[in-house]
This record gives structure tokens, sequence and C-alpha cells, in this order.
């Protein structure tokens, strides 16, 4: 009868510092990325506010009604202020 020979195990040889490299490359391209869609993300909104507003100041002045028109510009200078303020905040955190 033939004698079973156990397989030779070999111990566990993983280079820790090449791996750590790769994965710290990794994370570094992951955070580059989310950067660069957030700061896409901010512009596309800022653009659709700006949109937004410009049409509403439109829709009030073409009423002809002076005391809406007052209102929709005060409520555009408002948007525009929180919206500007968030926007300044949200860029100085993707930094």
């Amino acid at each position: 009868m033939a004698t079973a020979i156990a397989p030779t195990i070999k111990p566990f040889d993983v280079d820790f510092e090449a791996a750590t490299e790769r994965i710290r490359e990794l994370n570094e391209k992951v955070l580059a990325a989310a950067k660069q869609t957030g700061n896409i993300s901010l512009d596309t909104y800022e653009q659709t506010v700006n949109s937004l507003l410009d049409f509403s100041q439109k829709a009030a002045e073409s009423t002809k009604v002076d005391w809406f028109s007052a209102l929709a510009k005060s409520q555009a200078s408002v948007i525009t202020e929180v919206t500007n303020a968030y926007i300044k905040a949200a860029r100085e955190l993707l930094k």
C-alpha cells in the first residue's frame, strides 16, 4: 500500500508593505474621484438654482405687478445668498 504524503505547507508569504501601498494608492484615487464628483454636483446645483431664480424673476416681471416683481427679486436675493454660502462651505470641505 502506498503511503500518502502530506503536502508541504508554505508559510504565509505576503508583502504587507506592498499591499498597504496599493491600498493607499487606491484610497487616494477613490478620494480624488469623490472630490471631482462632488465639485461637478455643486456646479450643477448652482447652475440649476440660478436658472430657476432667473426664470422666477422673469415670470414675476411679466405679470406687470410691481409688488410681485419686488417680492420675487427679494426672494431670489435671499436664495442666492444662502446658495452661495452653501456652495462655498461645501467647496471648502472638498479641498
